[in-house]
């Protein structure tokens, strides 16, 4: 994947993962939509899983770059029970959502995926929006991929062609990596590792934004934001 070398070329010391203390005011944001909003895609993966796998205890569920649980929300919503637990690299963010949701004190860990390390096996992995935000895109990929048992569902931009934007808010702030993917590279990447894909429509535009004033910016990028959902032949 080319696309690794592009970001390794374009990456600097003032180059930052987006977490709640690295832009003003994302706390908030985060809080917001923790307390306030039902986000679609995760109603569009809920319903994609349901389709497919009965949801009990023991359905493991890794959340990688599980923010502030709006998945688990999803689940609890729906009344859905689940062996969940969710990875982050943001503490704040994680009591946040421990805050609201006691029961996940032992299921959320502080974690760099980027080392690829402590990640437990799980029947279905889900890695939405992180992706295009990480230095080794590729290498976690496959690590996750190795991970995941049955279904790997990866919300990511796609587009014709890779390309590495360095993107910032105000001067003063550090830029943080929004990379966009060839999607025949990332098709062929779970294709080789076993595993048949469906691409599911385009969910741009969540209310409430992500990182503080990014969406002009991203727009620019001119990418689709895509659900693939990926499921293990031998799983079938």
């Amino acid at each position: 994947m080319l696309i690794e070398k592009k970001i390794n070329e374009k990456i600097t010391t003032n180059t930052v993962y987006v977490c709640s203390k690295t832009h003003q005011g994302q706390f908030d944001i985060y809080n917001h939509r923790l307390n306030y909003l039902r986000l679609r895609w995760c109603k569009k993966v809920k319903n994609i899983l349901k389709k497919n796998y009965k949801f009990s205890n023991k359905l493991k569920i890794n959340d990688i770059g599980c923010a502030f649980t709006p998945f688990y929300k999803e689940l609890k919503i729906s009344k859905l029970k689940s062996n969940y637990v969710g990875y982050d690299h943001d503490k704040d963010i994680l009591n946040l959502a421990c805050k609201k949701y006691p029961e996940l004190k032992k299921k959320l860990f502080l974690t760099n995926i980027e080392n690829c390390r402590k990640i437990r096996i799980a029947d279905i992995t889900i890695i939405s929006s992180l992706l295009e935000h990480l230095k080794r895109p590729k290498k976690v990929l496959n690590y996750l991929i190795k991970k995941t048992k049955k279904c790997l569902i990866l919300r990511v931009p796609l587009s014709n062609r890779n390309s590495v934007n360095l993107l910032k808010i105000k001067k003063r702030e550090a830029f943080w990596i929004f990379s966009i993917f060839k999607k025949k590279e990332i098709l062929k990447i779970l294709k080789k590792n076993q595993f048949t894909t469906v691409v599911h429509e385009n969910l741009d535009g969540e209310k409430g934004g992500g990182v503080i004033g990014s969406t002009k910016l991203i727009e620019r990028c001119k990418r689709k934001i895509i659900i693939i959902e990926a499921k293990k032949i031998n799983e079938i």
